[in-house]
């Protein structure tokens, strides 16, 4: 009876111990919960927390929207592009100068008459071509011109965001105003990606550039060219806001319904926080093995780099593929690995000559240096002393 006794009166201490740790727990969360919310911030009709966008994902962000419907200084929406440069336009801070072709140039307008013996060549692609972050004087194309002398001239058409596919199409634009001789087409392993979606938005959430693009859709080994003329500004926001079962989303790889649908567990920040870090991790993942051996963003690339040089070798141009790098490409150099690998090797498979930068910027660094010497701000554009390295590799092909 003594052990029932003893029984008896240690039930009512567990279950206050058990009732006490429960209220602990609870209190905790909504601590935590508390917390959370305080540390969350309004990002661009969004919210952040800890640096990861919570979910569910605006479509058409604050400054997004704002775009479409007010005019950029430097950037404008193209129906044959997706977005150009204007002509004549310029950057408020003045970082940023084109000419009356829409290219990126000295302050001085090129003059459109050919020189007598001067030979032009003519370059696209996308931010890290157009010299992004960097004084005109800075860039790549900039110092490639100095290296050449008066004998040649460097037209820089390359647009910030743009994939590969944009690069071909402002080709076909500028290739009758410029006449060139030589083309240079810059690839950065991102285009590949940007291949891949009508939208910029959908593959980097993050953007400000807000309209949509043409790409080329790849079947039974054909390109056909979708959504061209793109889509104008005013109808962006309300294809978005239906976009899942169209014929565009249908051939839209980075489409994730997903990531834009609201979830009855979001009414927790905490739970929002953790399935929001979840989701976009295996989005990013997603996307990373589109860049894998046989990923579609390879694949892609590959055929867009074929008729480039097929269209460029029809017309008399000299075609050249030039594979620009980011810090995390570089960092791969370093190590072995670079993620632009499997590209390379489906160029190298299909016959295709290329001239790659990576590992001559990693080769560029000293003992103990890190790759952040080479970009702005230590992960951004490539910078001076990075272009100065992209320009001696590009120069003795051009002499």
């Amino acid at each position: 009876m003594g052990e029932k006794a003893e029984d008896n009166r240690g039930r009512p201490r567990r279950r206050r111990k058990l009732l006490f740790a429960l209220w602990v727990t609870v209190a905790a969360l909504l601590l935590i919960e508390a917390v959370s919310r305080l540390k969350t911030q309004a990002v661009n009709g969004g919210l952040r927390l800890n640096g990861i966008d919570l979910l569910p994902l605006p479509l058409v962000t604050e400054s997004r929207r704002r775009a479409l419907i007010e005019d950029h200084p430097y950037l404008v929406a193209d129906e044959h592009c997706g977005w150009t440069i204007r002509p004549h336009g310029r950057t408020d801070d003045g970082l940023y100068a084109a000419n009356g072709h829409g290219l990126r140039s000295a302050p001085l307008n090129v003059p459109k008459a050919r020189l007598a013996g001067v030979r032009r060549v003519l370059v696209v692609g996308d931010s890290l071509a157009h010299g992004d972050e960097l004084p005109w004087g800075e860039t790549w194309c900039a110092r490639l011109q100095e290296g050449l002398g008066a004998g040649q001239e460097i037209w820089c058409g390359a647009v910030p965001g743009y994939g590969t596919d944009q690069a071909l199409l402002r080709l076909e634009r500028l290739l009758p105003v410029i006449e060139p001789e030589v083309v240079i087409l810059g690839v950065y392993r991102q285009n590949l990606l940007r291949n891949l979606t009508f939208f910029r938005s959908l593959q980097h959430p993050r953007t400000g550039i807000p309209w949509s693009k043409p790409r080329f859709v790849l079947r039974d080994g054909e390109l056909t060219l979708a959504n061209y003329p793109a889509l104008p500004p005013a109808e962006v926001d309300v294809t978005l806001a239906s976009y899942e079962g169209t014929p565009l989303s249908r051939d839209d790889r980075f489409w994730g319904p997903s990531l834009y649908e609201d979830d009855g567990r979001y009414r927790s920040r905490i739970w929002r926080y953790f399935i929001s870090r979840g989701r976009l991790n295996g989005f990013y993942e997603r996307s990373a093995e589109m860049l894998h051996r046989g990923g579609p963003g390879v694949t892609l690339g590959v055929a867009l780099v074929q008729k480039f040089r097929r269209d460029m070798s029809a017309l008399g141009r000299r075609p050249l593929i030039l594979i620009l790098p980011d810090e995390i490409d570089v960092r791969g150099w370093r190590t072995g690995e670079p993620p632009i690998q499997p590209f390379l090797d489906a160029l190298a498979a299909a016959s295709i000559p290329f001239i790659e930068t990576g590992q001559s910027l990693a080769a560029s660094l000293a003992e103990g240096e890190t790759v952040a010497a080479l970009f702005v701000g230590g992960r951004g554009h490539p910078n001076g002393r990075a272009t100065r390295v992209i320009a001696e590799a590009l120069l003795p092909v051009l002499r």
